[in-house]
């Protein structure tokens, strides 16, 4: 059985608003923020809309983007790891798995 990871975005740590797919992120531990443009704006209102807690696998988030050009696809997979590796999403633990 395999389990694929989830991901939630940690908002204690971090906030943020999107707009147009856009987003700025505000770190509330080192007080920086900056900003991303399309997709992760799109990426994380996907995410905080399936409840709570707010979570997604990198596949949900591939449905979610299947509708943007193969070109846009491909930098939202770059922006998803972006996310996971800069903290904004970090992994949740679950028993889920994977077709």
């Amino acid at each position: 059985m395999n389990v694929e990871p989830e991901y939630v975005i940690d908002a204690e740590r971090f906030a943020w608003r999107s707009w147009a797919g856009d987003v700025v992120i505000f770190d509330r531990l080192s007080g920086d923020s900056w900003m991303m443009e399309r997709p992760a704006g799109r990426i994380l209102e996907f995410i905080a809309e399936r409840g709570s807690p707010s979570f997604a696998t990198k596949r949900d988030c591939a449905v979610e983007r299947a509708s943007l050009s193969a070109e846009s696809g491909r930098e939202a997979d770059e922006v998803l790891a972006t996310l996971i590796e800069l903290g904004i999403l970090i992994r949740f633990e679950n028993t889920r798995s994977v077709d």
